[in-house]
């Protein structure tokens, strides 16, 4: 089995939480099991339920990470937000993306923060 086809057996579901704190989305995942893996790229697109393209080229965030299993994404306008991942190798094999993940990121309060978690069960 090449590297690309076990990624797609483990990328199903790496993505396992989601924290807002104001206008920032932390994001939270568990490693993928296959050894090869070397960091993973997390997306987000506007709207509930949104369609990621081919390639994930609609995305307006985009964070890739190395040996992390967190990443956050800052300035995030609020509204209806969907976020995806994928893990990748050294030669930038990508595996297929997770299950996407809708999260509303509130308005930033004039005082204090507001923290909602969101967990893939």
């Amino acid at each position: 089995m090449n590297i690309f086809k076990k990624f797609a057996v483990f990328a199903t579901a790496i993505l396992v939480s989601i924290t807002l704190i104001a206008d920032t989305v932390n994001l939270t995942w568990t490693a993928s099991p296959d050894t090869n893996v070397v960091g993973y790229s997390v997306f987000a697109v506007k709207g509930s339920n949104a369609v990621f393209t081919d390639g994930n080229s609609n995305a307006v965030y985009i964070v890739s990470v190395t040996n992390q299993l967190t990443a956050s994404i800052t300035n995030v306008p609020a509204g209806w937000w969907t976020f995806t991942a994928n893990a990748f190798d050294s030669a930038s094999n990508t595996s297929a993306n997770c299950t996407n993940i809708t999260a509303y990121v509130p308005l930033a309060p004039s005082s204090g923060l507001r923290v909602i978690n969101i967990t893939i069960p």
